[in-house]
């Protein structure tokens, strides 16, 4: 959709022409819940690969991945949602695996790439396991704006995958402080 309106609104500006406004309003308005629930107050989910009740993780954030079916170009998505959320001591990420990222499992390494305030980044295999192995790594220079390197550092951090991912990181490992806010996106690689 987004294509096809820019495709036409070039065509309005190579013969000299406004563009309509109309062109700017995609065709399909979601009018649907907003993609992303925010906490609702502490976590402490137990760490076992599996959602062992309903309200295990209903006070923490859902962030709900879609693909956008109205482009031409639909990507595999490889997580159909992220539930992340906090105690006083640890950051908890639950991750909701699609069947294509299963049945390719092992093949999948996760990261969970924190932003802000500290570049860090914590990678672990996406294969099945009651204790997932997880690599802690810190910005050195200016790897959290892409360049310099990163160093990787000692972790408390532990994880299981049996039918979801779940994490578990204490603040102290990320250098976090009561009431810094957190920026951080999730990332799903092949091959690197």
């Amino acid at each position: 959709d987004r294509i096809f309106r820019g495709h036409l609104a070039r065509v309005y500006q190579v013969l000299g022409e406004a563009v309509p406004p109309f062109l700017r309003q995609p065709i399909k308005l979601d009018r649907g819940e907003p993609p992303i629930r925010e906490p609702v107050r502490f976590v402490t989910p137990t760490i076992d690969g599996v959602a062992t009740s309903f309200y295990e993780w209903w006070l923490a954030s859902h962030y709900t991945v879609r693909s956008d079916a109205a482009q031409m170009f639909c990507p595999v998505s490889y997580l159909t949602g992220i539930w992340y959320g906090f105690d006083r001591e640890r950051f908890y990420l639950r991750l909701d695996p699609s069947p294509a990222l299963m049945n390719g499992a092992g093949a999948y390494v996760g990261c969970c790439r924190i932003l802000a305030p500290h570049p860090f980044k914590l990678a672990f295999p996406l294969s099945v396991s009651d204790e997932v192995p997880c690599t802690l790594s810190r910005a050195d220079g200016g790897a959290g704006d892409g360049g310099g390197s990163w160093e990787v550092v000692p972790t408390r951090a532990r994880g299981a995958i049996r039918r979801i991912v779940d994490l578990a990181v204490p603040f102290a490992d990320l250098d976090l402080k009561e009431g810094e806010r957190v920026e951080f996106v999730v990332e799903v690689l092949e091959g690197g």
